[in-house]
């Protein structure tokens, strides 16, 4: 799975914190605190939150609480399997932004 934002406005992100709510891939409604500068969505019920920073990373939750950050804008093929084949592994996919890459 590959982030690029080529379309995205700055002005899309949040300009106060708010809160998202879905529903999980356990059938159940979630919600997601959120800060100025994001904006979420989700995909395969997985949520997704992008953040406006200096360089691209992206940052894994899984279902057991553990993180890990991957350098650059490509998410590696296992957790996008797990999300496309809705494993119930990822909970959540947090993608910093190079705000260079979003039009102003």
């Amino acid at each position: 799975m590959l982030f690029t934002p080529g379309l995205m406005r700055e002005e899309e992100f949040l300009r106060s914190p708010s809160v998202f709510e879905y529903v999980g891939l356990d059938g159940e409604p979630h919600s997601l605190p959120l800060d100025v500068g994001t904006l979420a969505f989700t995909y395969c019920q997985v949520p997704i939150v992008y953040r406006l920073g200096d360089s691209p990373v992206i940052k894994v939750t899984e279902a057991n609480d553990t993180t890990r950050s991957i350098p650059g804008s490509r998410l590696d093929r296992v957790s996008s399997q797990s999300i496309f084949f809705r494993k119930s592994e990822v909970t959540l996919v947090e993608v910093m932004l190079d705000r260079s890459s979003v039009t102003g």
